[in-house]
């Protein structure tokens, strides 16, 4: 039985005939808004398959800060990574925060953000700039910075969690 977040996402989805002088059908892109310190980064519906506050976290020795542990999602494991290390803003505090879990064809990935402001959808979407995990888009209500999934995932930094692999800076030696 799909779940509430499911329900929304395949409602959203669906195609609208906005133009009334043509038969080609204007197909809307979602997507799921957050907000990480401060900022909005939209998230691609399409990358997500669950939303949840305040997860139980089990936190795992000899990581980097940024990923926070383990989580349980529909009975599987995924590893939650606070998102704000990527984006150069303070961390997400998980305890009060949400997390988003991407979807299956991501490696069992979950991101950390601190609120959740609903699903948007944009009929006009002109990217602008691109950075190094957000793009920036030209939409009909203004501009927006939506999250690069699969950049953030092909990075080698995302899968390099081991402290071990990372020199120690030379104020903390």
């Amino acid at each position: 039985m799909p779940n509430a977040f499911q329900n929304l996402k395949s409602l959203s989805q669906r195609k609208k005939n906005k133009k009334a002088n043509t038969d080609k059908p204007v197909v809307e892109k979602t997507f799921l808004c957050t907000v990480v310190d401060g900022q909005k980064i939209y998230v691609d519906t399409d990358a997500a398959t669950e939303v949840m506050a305040r997860v139980d976290v089990t936190p795992v020795g000899h990581t980097v800060t940024w990923f926070k542990g383990l989580i349980k999602v529909q009975a599987e494991i995924y590893g939650l990574v606070d998102i704000a290390h990527f984006l150069h803003v303070s961390p997400v505090n998980c305890r009060k925060g949400y997390v988003i879990a991407l979807a299956r064809r991501y490696d069992n990935v979950a991101i950390a953000v601190d609120h959740l402001e609903g699903l948007h959808s944009f009929n006009m979407l002109n990217k602008i700039e691109k950075k190094e995990y957000t793009d920036i888009f030209q939409t009909e209500q203004g501009e927006i910075q939506v999250l690069s999934v699969k950049r953030l995932l092909s990075s080698d930094e995302f899968f390099d969690i081991s402290v071990f692999n990372h020199p120690i800076p030379e104020s903390k030696k």
